[in-house]
């Protein structure tokens, strides 16, 4: 009887050990997840949303404001997609701090269809649909088709004019130049529209040099109707013809 009283209490005393150390560890748990609370946030990456809207957009809740659970969430779990995000990184960059790193979805224009912006990439396949068009990124006209279809190719009759779109809207970007929409003909001419003013851009031939020139006439355009003629601007020839619109 004393043995087994004797071995009950052993048991006890070990079951009160191992419960005070799970105990001692969801504390420490506890204490460690709450001054993990997020404090400063780093972002990079991001141009189609401000860091304020991806802060919002990625730490939308009570859990997502701990760094560690959020690390977690983007490392080991599935995500909620984030329209025009590719993908999201949390880097741990101390107690309370974290980095954010945006990859966002590779666009260079949309179409409009049924009532609704519909985005392709360079290939012309189209990756996100909105109701409203984004900040900075520019509308394509003149595509020809007959239905879209999400995560499709845009069933147009010459695909050469996704590299032509492409061209284009990478060298206007890296002038910081975003004309209202951009229109395309069957030739894979451009025509850019700003306001009231149309500017007959012509193929991509000496691309570089339109482009530049351009630049320094956007602000002369603002206001203004009519159509401004860059079709055969290159090196040799830099003879730019503005028509006034008839009133």
């Amino acid at each position: 009887m004393a043995a087994k009283n004797k071995k009950q209490s052993f048991l006890l005393k070990k079951l009160i050990i191992i419960l005070s150390v799970l105990l001692a560890l969801v504390l420490t748990g506890v204490i460690l997840f709450f001054m993990n609370h997020i404090t400063q946030v780093e972002i990079d990456g991001n141009n189609f949303y401000t860091d304020e809207q991806i802060k919002e957009l990625v730490i939308n809740g009570e859990l997502e404001e701990n760094a560690w659970y959020l690390y977690w969430k983007y490392k080991y779990s599935e995500p909620p997609a984030i329209p025009f995000i590719d993908k999201v990184e949390v880097e741990l960059a101390g107690r309370g701090s974290i980095k954010l790193h945006i990859y966002e979805k590779s666009i260079v224009g949309y179409v409009e269809y049924l009532g609704k912006c519909m985005y392709f990439d360079k290939d012309g396949t189209v990756v996100e649909t909105s109701a409203e068009p984004m900040e900075g990124i520019p509308r394509i006209t003149g595509l020809r088709f007959e239905r879209i279809t999400l995560y499709e190719k845009l069933p147009v009759g010459k695909e050469e004019v996704f590299q032509a779109i492409l061209n284009l809207t990478k060298e206007l970007k890296k002038n910081q130049i975003m004309p209202d929409k951009i229109q395309f003909n069957d030739e894979l001419e451009a025509i850019l529209y700003f306001g009231q003013a149309q500017v007959l851009f012509g193929t991509d031939s000496s691309l570089n040099e339109k482009v530049a020139r351009l630049k320094a006439l956007v602000p002369q355009l603002e206001g203004r109707s009519g159509v401004l003629h860059m079709e055969e601007v290159d090196e040799d020839n830099r003879n730019i013809i503005f028509r006034q619109a008839e009133e």
